[in-house]
Order: structure tokens, then C-alpha cells, then sequence
């Protein structure tokens, strides 16, 4: 856009695009700046102002107290937010010699369209197929072998170009990438499946982390195991034709709990209960079977993970590369995510008694969650109790596991 379209643009009401550090911004006539990273939205104040080579703004975030700047030029700016992303996400496209980078405006001129190779050397074209007697014209991808793949609905719009020219993208890069969907069978990532699923998105594998309380009793709560065992898995093998994955760690939550510390203050003593915050649990039950299978794949790899839009606190923590989140993606909340289960007959009947899933003896479960444990599973919770004496660290924070149950009894928070 040039300064005067901006200018006019901004004049009449009308928000302009523009990219800065890998960030997507609105802005909008009255002054304020909507940030869109990625994967999340996030809304920020600024004042703006438009010199002759490019914009200042300067954003008042309250949050962290603190002024700062976005300078841009005036060539980053685009008139729709479709646009703007194509440029983000596609202008710096590796391998550019093999998949030209077009806007909507230089494919439609040009009705050869263009060729790209992928990286095993199979050739396709995308172009537009005109039709002079008056009807629609189509956006057409096929391959050059001659098997052609035409999408009923991809009429030649800019909208649609973009969609073609994503699946473009997904073929140039997709030949040999493995797409890894990491399920724990709560609802967001069932709802994740199930999305991927109704948009025809590429799945190859399913893999479900196992995690152990001892060598016996999984940190599913009962029910909820009793549900992934003898009817989430076989339902996903009938509706995915895919086996799930189980992988987990070679070790258990006890015998992490009993592992001798070897070096500090505590040298000698048993780790005890996780902390709050860097919980060992986590990282060396959850975290390192994924990180270690993963390494096995080499780096041809996306991993798909189960995280809602309104969720943005786990999201930011997502955020890396390798990493895509379809709820974010097609904007899906928590209660869409509940929705899409029951509609596909896929949610666990846990969630009658338990606002979130996860294990049953986490550290983190507020007082109501624990009282559930408590009420309906008192063997398990029994367990964490007859830990306390062997830990230095209180089960939460202030409190050990048998004084938990006397306050929750008492009926305290």
C-alpha cells in the first residue's frame, strides 16, 4: 500500500495490515493496535503516526508498565488481513527457486499460474481455469503426472487463492514429514482429532503418553482409564484407521519420588513430592518420553497438540517451532471443544465429576478436584498419604496429603 491508500484508509474507518517480527497487527482508526501473534490475540493500546517512509506506534501496555515502538515501513502494509498473512507466512519460504511466491493480484493476471516441485520430485501446477462464456472461473492444483485434484469450492477468489496457496505450501513441504498428533484423550485434544479430521488435515501417527503412579495403578483416574482402554482406542482405530502409540517413561512416579538426591543441601535424601513450580513429574514423566520419540524421527516432523484458543497461558508455552495447535488455528474454545466431543460420541465420562482431566495424585488439583479423588477413589488418595513421612517437600506447598483431607473434611479451601 502506498502512504496515501494508508492514510484514506485509516480516514474512512477501515483497518490496514502490516507484519513486524513474525507478529501480524491491525490497525485500526481509533488508535489502537491489535497484536495477532500466530497462535493467540492479545489487545494493546497505542497512538500511531505516519511519517513519509513508514509508521511509529507507540504502545502504553499497562500490563507489564512499560512504553515501546513499532517502527514499519510503509511496504509492509497490506489491505486485508488475508494478504498480510500470505506475506508473513509465505514470503520467506525456503527453496523460493521451486515454489514462486505470488499475491492474489500477479496469479490472477496470469493464467498460466505456476509450477513447483517437491522435495522428492514430484511436479504440480496451480492456475486458473477460465470459463469465457460467463460462468465461474476455478483456482485448479494438480499434479503433472495427470492425476488432477480439483476442490469444488476453490472459485477464483483472493480468499481462495490463499487456501490453494496453502495447500501448495503443504505440498512443497510436506513429502516426508511426519504429522504427530499427541492425544491424552481429554477433550481438547480429542476435539483436536476430530477437527483435523473434518478438515482433512494429514495424520500419520496418534500417540498417547502413559504415565505410572507405581508399576501397577496408572495416573489416569480410574474411569477415565477404563474409558481410553476399552473404547477411545478402538473408536480412533475404526474412524482414523490408526493404532495409537502408547509410549512412557522407563520409570514411575515413585520411583522418581524415591530417587536419592546426589548433590546440594538435600544430598542423600529422597526428591519427595514435585514443587509447584518445575515439577519433576512433568518434565520426566510427560515431557521426555515425547522428547525422546521424537528425536527418533529425525527433524521431518509436526506436532500437533491439543491446546483451545481461550487457553493463552498454555498456548504461549506451546509457541515453537515444529508445533501447531489446529483449536488455535480454526479458533475453537474450551466449549466448542466440549461441544465437538459430543458430537462425535468421543467425551470421557470423567468429566461428569471432574472439570479437567489429568493425573490423580497432581500436586496442582485445587481442593474441590482433590476432594473428588478423596470421595470417590479414597484407596488411591491413601497412597499420597502414606508418602508424606518419606518427603521433605509438603504435598502442597503448605500442607502434606493427609492434611489436605482433614481441611477438605472440614470443609475449608
Amino acid at each position: 500500500m502506498t502512504r496515501e491508500e494508508i492514510e484514506k484508509a485509516i480516514k474512512n474507518g477501515e483497518s490496514v495490515w502490516f507484519s513486524y517480527n513474525n507478529s501480524l497487527f491491525e490497525l485500526c482508526k481509533d488508535s489502537t493496535a491489535r497484536i495477532v501473534f500466530k497462535d493467540f490475540t492479545s489487545f494493546l493500546i497505542g497512538n500511531y503516526k505516519i511519517n513519509r517512509n513508514g509508521i511509529s506506534i507507540k504502545v502504553d501496555d499497562n500490563n507489564f508498565n512499560r512504553e515501546y515502538f513499532y517502527d514499519t515501513e510503509i511496504n509492509n502494509f497490506y489491505k486485508t488481513k488475508a494478504e498480510a498473512e500470505h506475506y508473513l507466512y509465505h514470503a520467506n519460504i525456503t527453496r523460493t527457486e521451486h515454489l514462486p511466491f505470488l499475491t492474489w493480484e500477479e496469479f490472477n493476471k496470469d493464467t498460466l499460474g505456476f509450477d513447483f516441485t517437491d522435495n522428492i520430485g514430484n511436479k504440480y501446477r496451480c492456475h486458473i481455469v477460465r470459463d469465457y462464456r460467463g460462468g465461474e472461473d476455478f483456482i485448479v492444483l494438480y499434479d503433472k503426472n495427470g492425476t488432477i485434484s480439483v476442490d469444488e469450492e476453490w472459485e477464483a477468489t483472493e480468499e481462495n487463492f490463499y487456501k490453494a496457496y496453502d495447500e501448495c505450501v503443504r505440498l512443497f513441504k510436506g513429502w516426508g514429514m511426519k504429522h504427530i498428533v499427541m492425544c491424552s484423550f481429554g477433550k481438547d485434544s480429542m476435539a483436536m482429532l476430530y477437527t483435523m479430521k473434518e478438515h482433512k488435515m494429514p495424520i500419520d501417527e496418534i500417540v498417547y503418553v502413559k504415565i505410572l503412579f507405581d508399576d501397577e495403578i496408572s495416573a489416569e483416574l480410574p474411569e477415565h482409564e477404563e474409558w481410553i482402554n476399552n473404547y477411545a482406542i478402538p473408536k480412533i482405530k475404526e474412524d482414523f484407521c490408526i493404532d495409537v502409540k502408547v509410549i512412557q517413561a522407563n520409570y514411575t512416579y515413585k520411583d522418581l519420588f524415591f530417587k536419592e538426591i546426589t548433590r546440594g543441601s538435600r544430598k542423600g535424601k529422597n526428591r519427595g513430592f514435585p514443587l509447584l513450580f518445575g515439577s519433576w513429574c512433568h518434565r520426566d514423566l510427560k515431557i521426555k518420553p515425547v522428547k525422546d520419540y521424537l528425536k527418533t524421527l529425525g527433524e521431518d516432523y509436526v506436532q500437533y497438540v491439543g491446546i483451545a484458543v481461550d487457553e493463552q497461558s498454555r498456548i504461549a508455552w506451546e509457541i515453537k517451532e515444529g508445533n501447531k495447535m489446529p483449536l488455535v488455528d480454526f479458533n475453537i474454545t474450551e466449549t466448542q471443544a466440549f461441544e465437538i466431543c459430543k458430537k462425535y460420541n468421543v467425551l470421557s465420562p470423567a468429566y461428569e465429576d471432574f472439570n479437567r482431566l489429568g493425573c490423580w495424585f497432581c500436586h496442582k488439583q485445587n481442593n474441590k478436584a482433590l476432594g473428588k479423588v478423596i470421595e470417590m477413589y479414597p484407596n488411591l488418595y491413601s497412597k499420597l498419604e502414606e508418602l508424606d513421612k518419606d518427603s521433605h517437600i509438603k504435598f502442597k506447598q503448605k500442607y502434606t496429603a493427609k492434611e489436605i483431607r482433614r481441611k477438605i473434611s472440614n470443609g475449608k479451601k
